[in-house]
C-alpha cells in the first residue's frame, strides 16, 4: 500500500470483501478474520473483522496483533465505550473510554506489553525489570500527556503493563521496586490524573519452581493514600480463574480475572473538583488523619516492640445540625452534606494517648458553592466551635474557601429588562430595571417574593420597576455578613479558652482568611505573654 492511503481507505477496501463472504465464513464457524497490510517504511497494519460485529472491523484492536489483544486484557473494558487513540510509540496502546452508564466518566487506558527480547535468566533479571518498567512508565506518561490536551476532563486514568517473560525475582523485591517507581514518577502521575495501575508478572522464585502469574494493583484514588495490593492468579473451588490476595486481603480478592474495570464512584467528581482547586476533598481528611496516626504507631512500635496496637486508630462521628440548630453525632455516607461546611468529633488513639484524645474538626467543602460561607455554614461552624469549648478539647479548622457568599437571584437572570436612556446607544446608561406584568406575578405574587417593584407606565406599556431584589433562596445577601461576625466572635473566645489550630489547604478569602489571621494574632500574643 502507498503511504498516502490511510486506515479508512484500507478499511473501505477490505470490508466489502469480507461482507461478500460472510455467509460462508459463518458456516465454517470462523469468528475472526485478520488482514496484515504492509506499507512502505511503516509498521505493518492489522485490520480485524469479527463475527460478533457481523464481520465489521473492530477498531479497538486495529494495528494490534490479535494474539496480543488477549494479553492486554481489553475484555476488561466492557463497561466503557472504547476508542483507540494512535500513539507515536507503537509499543504503547492508548484507549479513550467513556462510561456506558455514566457519560461523564472519561478516562484513558494505557496498555503496554514487555516482550522477552534478549532476556536471559541471570542475575541481571532484576535490573532488566527495573529498567524496562521505568522505560515503559515514561513512555506511557508521554503518550498520555500528548493526548490529554484534547481531553482535559479525563480522570482516573489507568496504566496496565504485562511482562511476557518469566522473571526470577521475589515478590518483596518487586513491591519495593514499584514503590521506587511511584517516588520517581508520582508527581507526574498525579498531574496526569493517573490514579490506578496494574503490573502483571510471571514470577519464578527458584530455577525449578513453576512460573506463577502475580499481579500488583496500585491505586491512589484520594490523591494521598497509596495502596499496593498483591494477587496471584489461581483457580477457585469451582475451577474458575480468580484473584487471590497475598498477605493483606485486597478488594479484588476472589473476583474473576475478567472482572471489568468499574466506573467512577459517586464521590470521584467531587474529589476531582477539589484536586483542580489544589486541595484535598474534605471527606478524605479523616482517612489522612488515620494514615498519619498509623504511621506514628509504626514508628513507636519499632522503638518499643512491647507496645500493643489499638483496635482502631481513629473514631469519627460527623456533627450535623437539626431543624432546631442542635448538634447531633451521626454516621452518614461521605459527601452527603448539603452545605459547604463539615464538622466531626474525632477520638484519636495515639501512642501518647492510647485511650483516645478527642478533637473537634471543622472544614470547608470547596466543592459546594466554591466553599463560601452562608448562614447554614456559619451556624455549623459556630455550634461545633462552641462544643469544643464546652468539652475543653482542641479545635482544628481546615480552611479552603471563598469568603462570605455573595449570591445572585438566579430566577431573575432571564426575566429582568433594561430601560435605556437611549436605546440606540446603550453606552449612555439606563434609567431602571423592570419586569413585565407576567414575570412580576410569577416572581412577586407568592408567599416568598423574589423582588419588590413599583408599577409604572412607559412607552405605552405597563411595567414593574425593580426597587429591591430579595431572592427566593436564603443566604445570598447581607445576612451572610451577620454570620461572619458571629463566627469571628466565637473564634476569639475559642483562641482564649482552648487549643486551636488552623490549616489553609487551598485559598482562604474574606472571613475565612480573617479566622486564620485571628489565630496567628492570638498565637503570637500568647508567646509574648509567656516569654
Amino acid at each position: 500500500m502507498d503511504n498516502a492511503e490511510d486506515d479508512l481507505v484500507i478499511k473501505n477496501i477490505l470490508e466489502p470483501l469480507i461482507k461478500e463472504e460472510q455467509s460462508v465464513l459463518r458456516g465454517k464457524c470462523i469468528r475472526r478474520v485478520t488482514f496484515l497490510v504492509e506499507r512502505k517504511k511503516q509498521f505493518p497494519a492489522f485490520f480485524t473483522f469479527r463475527e460478533r460485529n457481523d464481520y465489521s472491523e473492530d477498531p479497538v484492536i486495529r494495528h494490534l496483533e490479535p494474539a496480543l489483544a488477549y494479553q492486554m486484557e481489553l475484555y476488561r473494558l466492557t463497561l466503557f465505550d472504547i476508542k483507540s487513540v494512535l500513539a507515536d510509540n507503537r509499543s504503547i496502546y492508548l484507549y479513550y473510554g467513556t462510561g456506558k452508564k455514566n457519560i461523564n466518566d472519561n478516562r484513558f487506558f494505557v496498555r503496554a506489553l514487555i516482550r522477552p527480547g534478549l532476556l536471559q535468566e541471570s542475575e541481571a533479571t532484576k535490573d532488566f525489570l527495573i529498567s524496562e518498567a521505568d522505560r515503559v512508565i515514561n513512555e506511557s506518561l508521554d503518550a498520555l500527556e500528548l493526548n490529554m490536551a484534547e481531553n482535559p476532563k479525563s480522570d482516573c486514568n489507568h496504566i496496565f503493563m504485562n511482562f511476557i517473560p518469566a522473571v526470577a525475582i521475589s515478590i518483596d523485591d518487586v513491591r519495593e521496586t514499584f514503590r521506587g517507581f511511584i517516588e520517581r514518577h508520582g508527581k507526574r502521575m498525579g498531574r496526569l490524573r493517573v490514579q490506578s495501575g496494574e503490573i502483571r508478572l510471571v514470577i519464578k522464585t527458584s530455577p525449578r519452581s513453576p512460573p506463577t502469574p502475580i499481579r500488583f494493583v496500585i491505586s491512589n484514588v484520594t490523591g494521598f493514600v497509596l495502596n499496593i495490593h498483591t494477587y496471584k492468579e489461581a483457580k477457585n473451588d469451582r475451577g474458575h480463574d480468580v484473584f487471590l490476595s497475598i498477605n493483606e486481603r485486597g478488594p479484588l480478592h476472589g473476583k474473576s480475572l475478567d472482572s471489568p474495570y468499574t466506573t467512577k464512584e459517586w464521590l470521584q467528581p467531587k474529589r476531582y473538583s477539589a484536586h483542580l482547586s489544589g486541595t484535598t476533598y474534605i471527606y478524605d481528611f479523616p482517612e489522612l488523619f488515620r494514615q498519619v496516626i498509623q504511621h506514628t504507631w509504626t514508628q513507636a512500635k519499632e522503638k518499643d516492640p512491647s507496645l500493643k496496637l489499638p483496635l482502631s486508630f481513629i473514631k469519627v462521628r460527623e456533627l450535623v445540625l437539626d431543624e432546631k440548630d442542635h448538634l447531633h453525632e451521626v454516621w452518614r455516607p461521605h459527601g452527603s452534606n448539603t452545605i459547604g461546611m463539615v464538622a466531626w468529633h474525632m477520638d484519636m488513639f495515639t501512642p501518647e494517648c492510647p485511650n483516645g484524645r478527642s478533637v473537634i474538626v471543622i472544614g470547608n467543602d470547596i466543592t459546594h458553592v466554591i466553599g463560601s460561607f452562608g448562614p447554614a455554614e456559619d451556624r455549623l461552624f459556630f455550634k461545633a466551635s462552641e462544643l469544643a469549648r464546652k468539652l475543653g478539647v482542641p479545635r482544628i479548622y481546615i480552611s479552603a474557601n471563598s469568603g462570605a457568599r455573595i449570591g445572585i437571584a438566579e430566577e431573575l437572570m432571564n426575566s429582568f429588562r433594561v430601560c435605556w436612556n437611549n436605546p440606540e446607544n446603550p453606552q449612555k446608561g439606563f434609567k431602571y430595571l423592570y419586569v413585565t406584568p407576567d414575570d412580576y406575578q410569577r416572581l412577586a405574587d407568592n408567599t416568598k417574593p423574589s423582588l419588590k417593584a413599583k408599577k409604572i407606565h412607559e412607552g405605552g406599556e405597563e411595567r414593574y420597576m425593580i426597587t429591591d431584589i430579595i431572592g427566593a433562596a436564603d443566604g445570598i445577601g447581607v445576612e451572610n455578613l451577620q454570620g461572619s461576625g458571629l463566627i469571628a466572635g466565637e473564634t476569639s473566645k475559642a483562641y482564649e479558652e482552648i487549643f486551636t489550630l488552623s490549616l489553609v489547604t487551598c485559598r482562604s478569602v474574606g472571613i475565612g482568611a480573617y479566622l486564620v489571621r485571628l489565630g496567628f494574632f492570638f498565637f503570637f500574643f500568647f508567646l509574648k505573654e509567656n516569654k
